[in-house]
């Protein structure tokens, strides 16, 4: 997954190209207030990526994974049942393999998932984890209802307009935030609020 997002990302974001590829890492966090899934039509999920300005780019979304017990990857992504009571944070965790990047955008929103309402229904839960294998299951079922097929399931291509949605710029050159590592990667670690 990770080798996919790096490719797919490079064609989207709007870098320069350099000589040789670095390694660029988002490693912050995303905060989710209760008023932003209040904003939401639920079930939702949280998504998130890498890409250029919204309105001449796409974004490479997934879903924001959590880290399960084992430490298994991708681990679990959060739907949200109902407004929870109180902020919830999940991880950033995006690589960029690039020559020179400038000024990528890190996006974070939440999307409609209507096929977890059965679901919701059944834990009568705030928030449902969920792995990979459960969230294919919700695709498979949006796409019976549906009779289309979506790679890019459930996050899309881009944040819909009237999604509860924020961003962050990174690596940008005016505003240095990041750090270079002792191998050369360059990582930001923003924080970002989702109200």
């Amino acid at each position: 997954m990770t080798a996919a997002r790096t490719l797919l990302l490079s064609a989207v974001v709007g870098v320069a190209v350099g000589g040789c590829d670095s390694l660029y890492l988002i490693q912050g966090s995303v905060h989710v207030a209760p008023s932003a899934v209040g904003k939401a039509r639920l079930p939702a999920v949280l998504c998130s990526g890498p890409g250029g300005p919204l309105e001449s780019s796409f974004v490479h979304s997934h879903p924001t994974w959590t880290s399960a017990k084992d430490n298994a990857e991708p681990g679990v992504a959060t739907i949200f049942c109902a407004e929870p009571h109180g902020e919830e944070t999940f991880p950033l965790d995006e690589e960029i393999l690039y020559g020179k990047l400038r000024r990528a955008y890190e996006y974070a929103w939440l999307v409609p998932v209507p096929a977890a309402e059965s679901l919701c229904a059944s834990t009568k839960e705030v928030a449902v984890k969920v792995d990979t294998a459960a969230l294919y299951r919700l695709k498979l079922a949006t796409q019976t209802s549906t009779h289309r097929g979506d790679s890019s399931w459930p996050c899309g291509q881009k944040p819909a307009p009237e999604a509860p949605m924020t961003f962050v710029i990174t690596f940008d050159p005016e505003h240095k935030t990041w750090v270079v590592d002792d191998e050369g990667h360059w990582i930001e670690r923003p924080t970002i609020r989702l109200e």
